[in-house]
């Protein structure tokens, strides 16, 4: 026995209003990492750069200032908070000389809001 025409668009209109919810969840979720993972690459290469040019300076003109004055430059213009970052920039004694090391700290800011 079948289950009368109507019933059936009921049972298909209710599944769809259990799946829909877990669907855009997914859909938010991969959208989110997506993203996350995105700003991770600009940031490890806005702390690339921001070494290269304290690299670059001679050791007179403060090299750990020129490397943390260009961080906070490249994180403004890529649509970071550049005030709330934690940039510490240090000379350091490599096997070769003096180094530079930078460790950077961003606040990651939800999109859709996991």
């Amino acid at each position: 026995m079948s289950l009368p025409r109507r019933s059936r668009a009921g049972a298909a209109v209710l599944e769809l209003a259990l799946a829909v919810p877990f669907l855009l969840v997914l859909v938010g979720g991969i959208v989110e990492i997506g993203t996350m993972m995105m700003r991770q690459e600009q940031v490890i290469q806005i702390c690339r750069e921001g070494v290269m040019w304290g690299a670059m300076t001679r050791q007179t003109d403060n090299p750990p200032a020129v490397a943390t004055a260009r961080i906070r430059a490249a994180l403004t213009s890529a649509g970071f908070n550049a005030n709330s970052a934690v940039i510490d920039a240090r000379l350091i004694d490599t096997a070769h000389g003096k180094g530079l090391a930078v460790d950077l700290v961003v606040t990651r800011e939800p999109i859709i809001g996991f």
